[in-house]
């Protein structure tokens, strides 16, 4: 199905008359290249599951047959992977994050829903994954014992599931850090060398890795009526401490550092712009508590923070080099955007619609995939998926020309 046959039935209309078009041919010559290409890793975020998801996406806007007969081939793809013994349990790589795409592409009716064995088989690995890591103090959402939470999730509370997200709750408890600040949990995935340190972990203020992410799923828990007491009470007291953080300087270019040290020292004061660190993960972080507990004061911090961004950052301080959803322009443009949904400022639309621009502004049709090539350190390679590269960009940009179906990004964290 061609982008003007798309067009001439005009089902959506959510972006600039003048960008429509573009976007919808970029959206094809994602498909295009996905649908040859033969994906090694198997993850939701970096490889065949997310994949999968692009397709059911595509599908579920255009009704092509033959993304939904890729998105069922992969899928099965992912099962028989899961179901041998060469496999990770995280959310990016591995168990964890395949498991809820399974999960979401059953709800919605995409696949046959496993049956109750299954279930209990996979309900089983993923609370004995999240447990061990939590207890080994390791909660890194992408790789990490929190990992498991959104598929948790996915499931409505009862019985030994509410148990497990009960003994989440306590398990984070236990694994902060607290003094007269607030809470926080330390993310021994990174560690910091140097004259001034001695190979330590740190506080990470990212959604990807650190505490943004433990604010959202707890606030995911609390609206799920579990351990509502705790929950907040971790809510709160980590907000407390992530305020605390806050770089002071009038003229700051980002509202939080990239990390604290143990010490209590900012480390890379100027964060990246982008979904996998800085300031829009604590943005949604914020708007997820703000909701959750119906307090005002988050919501209001959460804007003020997105406000901020839209003053002072560009690509050049922002450190966006490529589209990508994890790292790049598309993921910044649909955190925008789906904050438009839930505070419903114009502004935040505007400037979605601007990160969208520069999107297609770094994707002549000669450059890489799709137009689309991922920044490494050594230059620009092809990438296709979630995280990376085009599956990711793909679902964004439909997500651009129709909002109202994003569940997808639940596996970012973002909804």
């Amino acid at each position: 199905m061609t982008a003007e046959t798309i067009l001439s039935k005009r089902p959506f209309v959510q972006i600039p008359d003048h960008l429509e078009k573009i976007v919808w041919q970029k959206i094809e010559a994602i498909r295009l290249v996905l649908q040859y290409h033969d994906e090694e890793k198997f993850g939701i975020l970096d490889g065949r599951a997310g994949i999968a998801l692009f397709f059911a996406r595509h599908y579920k806007l255009t009704g092509s047959i033959d993304s939904l007969t890729i998105l069922r081939k992969l899928t099965n793809e992912c099962i028989d992977h899961i179901t041998g013994d060469d496999f990770s349990n995280s959310f990016c790589s591995g168990f964890a994050g395949i498991a809820w795409t399974i999960h979401h592409l059953a709800d919605q009716q995409l696949i046959k829903h496993p049956d109750e064995a299954t279930w209990c088989r996979y309900d089983e690995a993923i609370a004995d994954f999240t447990m061990t890591e939590l207890n080994h103090g390791i909660y890194d959402f992408l790789n990490g014992g929190l990992g498991g939470v959104p598929y948790l999730l996915a499931w409505h509370p009862a019985g030994e599931t509410e148990k497990i997200l009960a003994r989440i709750v306590e398990a984070l408890g236990s694994l902060a850090d607290r003094d007269e600040q607030g809470i926080r949990w330390k993310d021994f995935r990174t560690r910091i060398k140097g004259p001034d340190y001695r190979d330590e972990p740190v506080y990470n203020l990212g959604l990807a890795h650190g505490i943004p992410s433990v604010i959202s799923l707890l606030s995911m828990i609390y609206r799920k009526g579990v351990a509502r007491k705790k929950a907040k009470d971790l809510i709160d007291a980590s907000i407390d401490w992530l305020l605390n953080q806050k770089n002071r300087s009038a003229g700051a270019v980002s509202v939080f550092p990239t990390y604290i040290s143990v010490h209590g020292k900012k480390i890379s004061n100027a964060s990246r712009l982008g979904w996998c660190c800085g300031d829009l993960g604590a943005a949604v972080a914020l708007n997820h508590a703000g909701f959750a507990l119906n307090h005002a004061l988050y919501k209001n911090l959460s804007e003020k923070i997105l406000l901020h961004t839209r003053m002072s950052r560009t690509c050049e301080n922002g450190l966006i080099e490529d589209a990508s959803l994890g790292h790049g322009s598309m993921g910044v443009s649909h955190i925008y955007r789906r904050m438009y949904r839930t505070l419903g400022q114009p502004w935040l639309r505007h400037e979605a619609d601007r990160w969208l621009q520069t999107t297609l502004d770094m994707a002549p049709d000669d450059v890489a995939a799709a137009g689309f090539a991922c920044h490494v350190h050594d230059g620009c390679i092809s990438q296709y998926n979630m995280i990376e590269g085009l599956a990711g960009i793909g679902l964004t940009l439909m997500s651009a020309v129709n909002p109202k179906d994003t569940a997808w990004d639940r596996s970012f964290l973002i909804s």
